[in-house]
């Protein structure tokens, strides 16, 4: 008889050091989600700086880019030097925070041609940190065309056309484009084998524009502004 208060005490105090653990591990779990909470938070926040979710050049639409060098090709065991024009028309672009894309077929005089263009730019649209453009031509000659450039690292400046439309645009000229330039691939059906672009030689000045306006592009049956800027050497 005179045990069960000593055992009613013993259960009460099992009782009272479970509900104390529960506490501590309740606790602990609150804080550990806090912490993590505060983690991913920064973590978004960071993400969202540098990713932004509308990019900061989204109010231009089109795209054209004009490369201009000296190309160097074999054929028939003779050695060809003649100035070569990679002219990228005004193409519509749709935009993916800072990515762009740009896809026009069936252009051209013949309807036979297909220009592609995608690249990414700064987060703040200082720059065009990449940017790959091609045009295709499908020959029912059967001598297929086809170029595809690379650039790299393009500054652009802001200002309003001289119609006081905002653009965004890249310059440069003579020797200065070769540091732009990363690779070119160049395939022409007519017996010729590409061997590479000269942008440094004094006969044939060199030059690169890159220029981003706002609207669409060309379409399909514009063959008006098909035609480049020319070719002067």
């Amino acid at each position: 008889m005179n045990k069960l208060p000593i055992d009613f005490r013993g259960i009460t105090m099992k009782q009272k050091t479970r509900a104390f653990i529960s506490k501590i591990l309740v606790v602990s779990m609150a804080a550990s989600l806090v912490l993590c909470c505060a983690c991913g938070g920064k973590t978004g926040s960071q993400a969202s700086t540098l990713a932004p979710t509308v990019s900061p050049l989204a109010n231009f639409g089109n795209i054209t880019v004009d490369v201009l060098g000296a190309g160097n090709f074999e054929g028939f065991n003779q050695t060809f030097h003649y100035p070569i024009d990679y002219y990228f028309p005004p193409i519509s672009i749709t935009w993916m925070r800072l990515i762009f894309n740009g896809l026009l077929q069936g252009a051209g005089p013949g309807s036979d041609t297909t220009y592609k263009v995608h690249g990414s730019i700064s987060a703040d649209g200082a720059w065009i940190e990449s940017i790959i453009f091609s045009e295709e031509v499908y020959s029912t000659a059967g001598y297929p065309y086809f170029y595809q450039v690379t650039l790299n690292n393009i500054p652009l400046t802001r200002s309003l056309d001289p119609n006081g439309i905002d653009q965004a645009f890249c310059k440069k000229s003579s020797s200065d484009v070769q540091r732009f330039v990363g690779q070119i691939q160049y395939v022409d059906g007519g017996g010729f084998t590409y061997q590479g672009t000269d942008f440094g030689d004094p006969n044939c000045p060199a030059r690169l524009t890159v220029k981003l306006a706002p609207g669409p592009g060309i379409s399909s049956g514009d063959n008006k502004a098909y035609q480049n800027p020319g070719i002067i050497c």
